[in-house]
């Protein structure tokens, strides 16, 4: 008998993207480690509304089928704003999954590449986050001994076989750090960070959700000053709107105690900030299939009181302040907070191998290299 054909569709209809979101759950249902994510999260993130993404340039979703069921997923689009800034023609994708079947995969990236190169693109990316933030970047190549941190890559060893295979080479590894108990409690911080916030004249504030606007725009800021600054492909430098926009995706699971800004005494400057949030997957790893309802909430609630541990997303310091502890500081009245709750450990993610002052950072705060996300770019031959 035949082998069954394999058929790359554009998602169009609400069944479709039902096949898109629910593919993951069937594929990774008898893996220990996989932590199933929120449907109701899945669904935000392909929300035309609120995926700030989808917004900076056109996207299209492709559902891999065969034998009439859905194999394989992937998101394509291009960001005109990073393009801009950045003089090129990159492609991005995102939210790669296929079972394991090769052929599919390749014709799911292949239609990719034929999609970016009708956009005039010259270069196919990823994967990056869906949504412009810190989540779900790369393939997870170093780390498989263990489930994924909140919003972290997850994967089977075979898709960076398969990208490496067709062609895709390295753009950037991404790192990720484990702290550990011995991390957060740092005697030699404890004694020195004070004299370094009193000779550079800066504190550590936690965000106050009652100034929401004004925490935003200090954010803001921050990036302004640091982002153009980072080596490598980064990202375009968000709008006021777009950070609002991931603030509030993320305000339901902040601890404020966890999301610190670093500002000058006297002029109020912000001249840096860490987010961190509680560990949620702790919790989701307990739920049936990424589900809430009807059952879930209630256990959620019960696991979310035990989590121990914390997911560390941003670090953004301005280039002036990067060598006077900044970091280190506010990683330091974090840690503090967090063993007066309870937990004593954190992943911190995602670091890119050449952001050396952050990575120095982490390190020195007692952060162990545990786990590996890879970032792919291929160079498109022309139509």
């Amino acid at each position: 008998m035949p082998e069954p054909k394999v058929e790359i569709r554009q998602v169009l209809s609400a069944r479709d993207r039902h096949a898109f979101i629910a593919l993951p759950y069937r594929l990774y249902r008898d893996d220990p480690n996989f932590v199933p994510p929120l449907r109701m999260h899945m669904r935000d993130i392909l929300n035309e509304k609120k995926n700030m993404l989808f917004g900076y340039g056109p996207h299209v979703l492709f559902l891999a089928w065969k034998s009439g069921r859905a194999v394989g997923r992937v998101i394509a689009g291009v960001d005109r704003g990073f393009n801009r800034v950045s003089n090129c023609n990159i492609a991005w994708i995102s939210l790669f999954e296929c079972e394991p079947d090769w052929e599919a995969a390749a014709a799911l990236l292949a239609e990719c590449e034929r999609w970016a190169r009708g956009q005039g693109m010259d270069t196919l990316r990823g994967p990056i986050s869906p949504d412009n933030g810190d989540d779900y970047r790369g393939l997870l190549t170093v780390g498989y001994d263990g489930p994924p941190a909140l919003l972290n890559a997850y994967n089977p060893p075979w898709y960076c076989e398969l990208f490496d295979g067709l062609g895709f080479v390295k753009e950037e590894d991404l790192y990720g750090f484990l702290f550990t108990r011995e991390s957060f409690s740092n005697e030699k911080l404890r004694q020195v960070l004070p004299y370094a916030m009193k000779k550079f004249n800066y504190r550590i504030d936690t965000v106050d959700k009652k100034q929401f606007h004004r925490e935003v725009r200090d954010i803001h800021r921050i990036l302004e000053e640091t982002i153009p600054g980072l080596g490598g492909n980064w990202m375009a430098l968000p709008s006021v709107e777009d950070v609002e926009k991931e603030a509030r995706f993320l305000l339901p699971m902040v601890d404020t105690d966890f999301v610190c800004i670093a500002r000058e005494n006297g002029t109020n400057r912000p001249v840096g900030f860490v987010v961190a949030i509680p560990e949620y997957n702790q919790a989701f790893a307990r739920l049936k299939g990424g589900r809430l309802l009807p059952t879930g909430f209630i256990r959620f609630l019960y696991y979310k009181r035990k989590i121990n541990a914390l997911r560390v997303f941003m670090q953004f310091v301005v280039p002036e302040y990067q060598n006077r502890a900044v970091n280190a500081a506010i990683f330091y009245h974090i840690f503090e907070k967090a063993m007066e709750k309870g937990i004593h450990a954190a992943d911190g993610s995602t670091i890119g191998e050449t952001n050396l002052p952050s990575r120095l950072s982490v390190e020195n705060l007692g952060g162990k290299h545990y786990r590996t996300y890879r970032i792919y770019r291929k160079k498109l031959n022309p139509l």
